[in-house]
């Protein structure tokens, strides 16, 4: 039977689009290494949990935790206002256009019931966490769309368990900054697909820092279009896939205008039967001149069944740019550990320090320093 006969009988779809999706195969060059049947290969349903929002602190940080597939009121924290989306805002995101805008993961949003949300800037730019936590095996959809004045530092966590479906859209006006820290751990039952979309304008400047240290399944597709000049972009991440998962990161940056910039680091570190996917491409269109783009990916494989596939990849269509790609994977020194275990330290605590050191330069990255102190406690399991 498949998927989709499977969910004919689940209440809340709008069953014309349901009946509309086309689930992509691994020929498909976007998934090449991704086979979806093996998330859909048993039914699920819409998460029916519905409970009251939850506000906490954590040192400087204002944490909203939202549970299940409701949120009913309009809380403010700190900087920020997190509410339902207005019609007009969902009939925007809903009319994007992006490169991954008429794939597999936009019409499964737009076919199922879903949670909209806009977090709004009302203060100043302190930073500010939104906690999902679903505690059934059901499946939760969310629409997070942005706005911002000035500048914001937005962490968003995903915790718990169930199958996800996250969109987040970052709309960007000239000489903005926002930064998001998608930090996932949901259970190793779990499944996770996030899409996310940004257009950066003149002099504005989009930084993501995306960690995934949890979920059986997951897939990551992101884009961003730099279409005016000083625009930049840092994407960023670091995945650590064990046991059996799978993560895939899909990642498209585009740049329309001249005197633009971008930044990626990807970092995966992959242990037991586990597999690592990063594709990236960077375009840069005819006539864009000043072009500064970076692309990296790095691998390192904790033991022998572990797997890592990379294809980092540019499309230049412009004379004087300076744009550079690489890509590597390997295993942790024999050297390295062999000093370490000279000196005294064993060699599972040698191997868990050079890997952290290995994940350090992209949680380095996060700007707010408020975050990314918490991100690093939370990797390294203190909080």
């Amino acid at each position: 039977m498949s998927f989709l006969e499977k969910t004919k009988s689940f209440s809340g779809y709008d069953q014309a689009k349901l009946n509309s999706l086309v689930i992509p195969n691994m020929k498909n060059e976007q998934w090449k290494y991704t086979n979806l049947e093996r998330l859909y290969s048993t039914p699920w349903s819409p998460s029916s949990s519905q409970s009251p929002s939850e506000r906490s602190k954590i040192d400087d940080l204002e944490i909203l935790k939202i549970n299940g597939a409701s949120f009913s009121s309009e809380e403010t924290i700190a900087s920020i206002k997190v509410r339902k989306s207005t019609e007009q805002e969902i009939e925007m995101f809903l009319s994007r256009e992006h490169f991954y805008s008429k794939g597999f993961l936009s019409q499964l949003i737009n076919a199922s019931p879903t949670l909209y949300l806009t977090t709004e800037q009302v203060g100043k730019n302190t930073p500010v966490e939104i906690q999902f936590s679903n505690s059934s095996e059901e499946q939760i959809n969310i629409v997070l769309l942005g706005v911002v004045k000035d500048k914001q530092a937005i962490s968003l966590r995903f915790t718990g368990k169930g199958q996800y479906h996250v969109h987040v859209w970052g709309n960007l006006k000239p000489n903005q900054c926002l930064e998001h820290v998608i930090y996932q751990e949901l259970d190793h039952t779990s499944s996770f697909l996030f899409e996310s979309h940004y257009n950066i304008p003149r002099d504005a400047h989009y930084r993501q820092i995306l960690v995934q240290n949890g979920a059986l399944f997951s897939r990551h597709n992101i884009s961003a279009s730099l279409t005016g000049e000083n625009a930049e972009t840092d994407l960023h991440g670091l995945y650590k896939p064990t046991e059996k998962s799978h993560v895939d990161n899909s990642a498209y940056i585009e740049h329309g205008a001249s005197h633009t910039f971008s930044r990626q680091v990807y970092k995966g570190i992959i242990g037991d039967e586990a597999k690592g996917i990063f594709a990236g491409i960077v375009k840069v269109n005819k006539d864009c001149l000043l072009i500064e783009a970076e692309q990296l990916n790095k691998n390192l494989l904790l033991n022998k069944k572990a797997q890592a596939y990379s294809r980092p990849q540019m499309e230049i269509d412009a004379d004087d740019v300076k744009c550079a790609h690489g890509s590597t994977i390997g295993q942790l020194s024999e050297a390295e550990l062999f000093y370490f275990q000279s000196r005294g330290i064993p060699k599972e605590r040698a191997r868990a320090m050079l890997a952290e050191g290995f994940a350090m330069d992209v949680l380095l990255k996060i700007d707010n320093e408020v975050i990314r102190e918490l991100t690093i406690k939370r990797l390294r399991g203190l909080c």
